[in-house]
């Protein structure tokens, strides 16, 4: 038993502990350590050893704020108080529990005030303007939850220019629901540079974005480069097709200045003629070096009357087109024969999963301990492959994946359970999932009969539970399952603790679970439009949802992102939103139950805890070549969905063999933000023709390809679709109408498309060219790909 109220006054602490206990019965009481404005503050009570429902005072003081509760706690169980904040000002607050039947006590805890600021996130319908432009801006306010945010103070957006002279400012800022949306049009001369958007709450910035304002005219023409986005090492060669054109039908005459700049050799330049507005220009991998590295391919078109345009991609050199994600874990058996899952994770390069019917080879090999077992597998729609690994008596167990021409191996470490095994909490699952079950598991030095087990996310508690050991008996270990809330992504504390004997015993761990968002948003997109079309889109989004389109240039989202919201930075901060436990606190009561999750814990029982912080994974930023080209942007829309349907006309612009992309998010004050991107979409102009490949062939196999020629015509046309085969890498099938590869199609409607097969059987293994023509009387068009042969 412990009296530090006399004690505490004398060493100037900020914390006030006092202790009346009956002669029998405990209590603990688990709390945030920190307190913040507009928010929820939530409190778990539980007692023990007690022979009738206890009745506890729950009081918050604080400056001009003082609010209590009553809670009736039933023997050896918990209960859980909440207390809501608005706007509270910055002071001492002081949590004061009381028991007044059932047990008698009085304890109290100072706690630490919070300035919760909104998280806030700028986006812009361009990442670069040029005179005249109009600067369109939308600023989206988040709680911690990724709520429209509750904000009390005045909320100002700046735009200074590149000197830093205030260009305007916005002090009007309304926040309705969670967003505001402003634009500013430029001068036809203003100072050109970098330029800011910066978002203040009272005189705190909380967020900025950068643009670039220049001095230019947008082309005359339009440039197009065709290249891929990734080249794997084994390649000889990539095409660069550069595709130049006044409008749809009037190609540029010119030359073109194609740079290829590797980052370990000498720049290659090269200067063609355009044909007809194209050219195709084979590059060797032995010119450039067959390392991983990004290659900058730079192109500048010059027309007869001198007019200039250049653009710029980047191609990723690597080792595979897709990556294989082997992750080492370790896992503690608690029975012989125990199966538990590791997962490991196959995406292509581009970010998208691999088939779900590709083949994909498993193989366990244990070792000295065991032959290996090879085995057959395949991913889930989100590129996922589950490995079920039984426990046996293996200490170590490597698994390999081989999936086509790559292989990739991760190495599990098997504890045995026993009277010796790792003391403390443990989470078994190995990628927690909302909704998912979690397993976790609890070993202690003590036996107990059951524990509290509470879990702290985003600064609040928010699951509390008393778990049981089942038919009532006593145990070292016991495996529960808890299912994973919004609330615990993207990282969540945990707590547990029982009493023994008059002592507490308590352990902590942190996990992470896979983020996503709560709300959702949905839109297709097609794949060939015409240009100019009015697109009507058909958005679902949760009812009452604040919805934000930006259409814009692939290429724009693609290299200059500077400008569109980012996922990743959203999951990242809320991460950081967290409780603290007091430092005066810590000074006394070190080493604390509940100090890695920011809580307190107030209790008439000793105590002693196993603290295990888990390292976080550091997050590694690559930087790469962001090329300075005016990109075009056809889209910037906002509306409020009442019902979470709406079809919304979007109109694409005019411009001829480009793709374009729409990306959105919605912000509901019910289920929070999301975030999502459409496909891209290729704008064709007369006809289009496209090529549908297989993933891979086998050499020397006969494979069917499927062409479909789409007439965007007004009237109806009968088209002529050849393949090439100059470099005799595959051959035709011998029936007539293949032997050349040359098809015809029968008469096309309007609007409409037809297909065409071709039979090949290929003669060379590796990377092969496959360029499809399909000419018309009124036009042509071209499409090359690359077929992968093994």
């Amino acid at each position: 038993m412990y009296k530090l109220s006399e004690l505490l006054p004398i060493l100037g602490l900020a914390i006030t502990v006092i202790v009346e206990i009956q002669a029998d019965g405990y209590y603990t009481i688990t709390s945030p350590g920190s307190i913040r404005p507009n928010t929820k503050y939530s409190i778990y009570v539980s007692v023990y050893e007690v022979q009738d429902n206890a009745r506890i005072g729950l009081t918050l003081k604080g400056p001009d704020y003082s609010k209590n509760t009553e809670i009736v706690v039933p023997p050896n169980s918990g209960e859980s108080a909440t207390f809501e904040f608005g706007d509270i000002k910055n002071g001492i607050y002081t949590l004061i529990a009381q028991g007044l039947s059932g047990i008698i006590f009085e304890n109290s805890t100072n706690l630490e005030y919070i300035e919760n600021p909104p998280m806030v996130y700028l986006q812009t319908d361009k990442a670069m303007y040029k005179f005249g432009d109009t600067i369109q801006f939308r600023a989206i306010f988040l709680d911690q939850y990724l709520l429209p945010a509750k904000v009390n103070q005045q909320i100002s957006i700046v735009l200074k220019d590149s000197q830093n002279n205030t260009v305007e400012r916005f002090d009007d800022v309304v926040l309705n629901t969670g967003v505001y949306k402003g634009k500013l049009k430029l001068a036809e001369q203003v100072i050109a540079g970098e330029w800011s958007i910066q978002a203040f709450v009272g005189q705190q910035m909380l967020a900025e974005k950068i643009i670039e304002v220049k001095d230019y005219e947008p082309p005359s023409f339009e440039v197009a480069l065709d290249i891929p986005s990734h080249v794997t090492l084994n390649e000889n060669e990539f095409v660069v097709g550069v595709r130049a054109r006044y409008d749809a039908n009037s190609p540029v005459s010119g030359s073109c200045v194609l740079n290829i700049i590797p980052e370990k050799k000498r720049a290659i330049r090269m200067i063609h003629q355009l044909e007809n507005g194209n050219k195709e220009i084979p590059i060797y991998m032995y010119e450039i070096g067959r390392n991983i590295q990004n290659v900058i391919v730079n192109v500048t078109v010059e027309d007869t009357v001198h007019n200039i345009r250049t653009i710029s991609k980047v191609v990723r050199i690597v080792p595979h087109l897709h990556v294989i994600s082997m992750p080492s874990m370790s896992y503690e058996c608690h029975e012989p024969n125990e199966v538990f899952l590791y997962r490991a994770l196959i995406y292509n390069y581009n970010g998208d999963p691999i088939d779900v019917d590709d083949n994909v080879l498993v193989t366990l090999n244990p070792g000295t301990n065991g032959g290996a077992e090879t085995f057959v597998s395949h991913v889930n729609d989100e590129g996922y492959i589950d490995v079920k690994i039984e426990c046996s008596n293996y200490r170590t167990i490597i698994v390999t994946i081989n999936y086509e021409d790559s292989q990739k191996s991760g190495k599990i470490e098997l504890k045995q359970r026993n009277d010796n095994s790792k003391e403390g909490i443990h989470v078994n699952t190995q990628f927690p999932t909302i909704d998912g079950p979690m397993e976790v598991h609890l070993a202690s030095r003590e036996p107990f009969s059951s524990f509290i087990c509470v879990i702290v996310g985003r600064g609040n508690i928010v699951y509390s539970n008393i778990i049981e050991v089942p038919n009532g008996g006593w145990s070292q270990t016991h495996t529960f399952f808890i299912t994973p809330t919004y609330e615990m992504m993207p990282e969540a504390h945990m707590f547990v603790n029982f009493i023994k004997s008059g002592k507490m015993v308590s352990y902590e761990t942190t996990f992470s679970v896979k983020s996503e968002f709560k709300n959702t948003l949905t839109f297709d997109t097609p794949e060939i439009i015409k240009p100019g079309t009015i697109l009507s889109l058909s958005i679902f989004t949760e009812p009452n949802s604040y919805v934000g389109l930006l259409g814009m240039d692939k290429d724009a989202l693609m290299l200059q992102t500077e400008n569109n919201l980012n996922t990743r930075k959203i999951f990242n901060d809320l991460s950081n939103v967290q409780s603290k436990t007091p430092k005066a606190y810590l000074h006394i009561n070190s080493p604390y139950p509940g100090e890695t999750a920011g809580l307190v814990t107030l209790t008439n029982a000793n105590y002693y805890l196993v603290h295990e912080p888990v390292a976080k994974e550091k997050n590694l930023i690559s930087k790469h070549f962001t090329p300075r080209n005016y990109f075009e942007t056809f889209a910037f829309v906002d509306y409020v969905s009442v019902t979470g349907y709406d079809e919304v006309p979007t109109k694409l612009p005019t411009t001829s063999f480009k793709s374009w992309v729409i990306t959105g998010f919605a912000l509901s004050p019910k289920t929070g933000f999301t975030l999502t991107t459409s496909l891209a979409m290729k704008t064709v102009k007369n006809i289009y023709v496209d090529i549908d490949l297989p993933n891979f062939v086998k050499k020397g196999r006969t494979v069917i390809l499927e062409a479909e020629v789409y007439n965007y015509l007004q009237k109806r046309m009968r088209c002529a679709v050849s393949l090439e085969n100059k470099k005799n890498e595959f051959e035709f099938v011998t029936e007539k109408k293949f032997a050349r590869g040359i098809a015809y199609s029968d008469d096309i409607q309007p609007g409409k498309s037809k297909k065409i097969d071709f039979q090949i059987r290929p003669r060379v293994r590796g990377m092969i060219t496959l360029k499809v023509y399909a000419s018309c009387p009124l036009a042509s068009y071209v499409n090359i790909k690359k077929l992968r042969v093994l």
